[in-house]
């Protein structure tokens, strides 16, 4: 490796070596995608670990060394102009994803309480039961403690209204029921899903003890209207919020561009970044 380093030291000072500047791509985040190549280091050879890399060849190592100086405080400028193009991009991004998330959530709330009215719907028998059962007992002033014990024995039991009685939440008038869909058939593999698209997932219903389960399921319904109506309020509120975001971020992108093409538009020299001054 010495001996090596030592020819290559002695053809470096008999031939008149070419110079090399590697670069780095780096893209805009505009519509136009426009690119420029930032330059990294300079060399008076293409050394292997570099060829992949893009690079400017010069006539000679001088050429080469007074163009990466040169240009040094325009590729600040540059790497700075993308950078904030860069923040201003992801900020709009942010806006947008949002937007999506906001309303991917008010459509989730709405498919769930159409599920839950639904599903009271056709359980009606079951919950009004259930309703009942519980009313009775808060009748005979049974303590809330004595209350839960009771309907585990009777799960225990198999009772077909205490099993579907996962909680109790007297505090607030509520009762937590675990729901099934009862007309629900079973799959059967060689049926397609499209025959079973009416079937409703179990789950898990708080159910008003002061409301019988028609006007509880009418509150499901209620629910889910009121979440539609709130999501197309959050459409037409979010699209002008994000037209303005838009209009925002063009406009960055075009004071960053302006800015940077006025700094760049007079030549520093190499020099320029020490102290100097011109003599007489």
């Amino acid at each position: 490796a010495v001996y090596e380093a030592e020819n290559i030291f002695q053809l470096a000072k008999q031939n008149h070596e070419k110079g090399f500047i590697t670069q780095k791509k780096e893209e805009r985040p505009t519509e136009t995608s426009e690119v420029f190549y930032s330059n990294q280091e300079f060399h008076p050879m293409l050394f292997q670990q570099h060829s992949s890399m893009p690079h400017k060849e010069f006539d000679s190592f001088n050429e080469a060394v007074d163009e990466f100086f040169s240009s040094f405080e325009s590729q600040k400028l540059e790497l700075k102009a993308v950078q904030q193009e860069r923040e201003a991009m992801k900020k709009l991004e942010n806006v947008r994803k949002d937007h999506d998330q906001r309303l991917e959530a008010l459509e989730k709330t709405q498919n769930i309480d159409k599920q839950k009215a639904e599903l009271i719907t056709r359980n009606q028998e079951l919950v009004d039961r259930a309703i009942l059962a519980i009313q009775t007992i808060l009748a005979n002033q049974v303590s809330w403690e004595d209350i839960n014990d009771m309907v585990k024995d009777a799960a225990a039991k198999g009772d077909p209204v205490a099993k579907h009685i996962k909680q109790l939440k007297l505090e607030i008038n509520h009762i937590t029921l675990y729901l099934t869909d009862p007309y629900a058939e079973p799959l059967d593999s060689d049926e397609s899903n499209d025959e079973n698209d009416d079937q409703l997932p179990a789950m898990v219903v708080d159910v008003d003890l002061a409301l019988s389960a028609f006007a509880n399921a009418r509150k499901y319904y209620d629910l889910k209207r009121s979440a539609a109506k709130k999501q197309q309020k959050t459409i037409e509120s979010q699209t002008k919020a994000l037209k303005s975001a838009e209009r925002k971020t063009k406009q960055t992108l075009k004071e960053v561009q302006t800015i940077t093409n006025i700094n760049k538009a007079r030549k520093t020299y190499w020099f320029e970044k020490f102290f100097w001054f011109i003599s007489s």
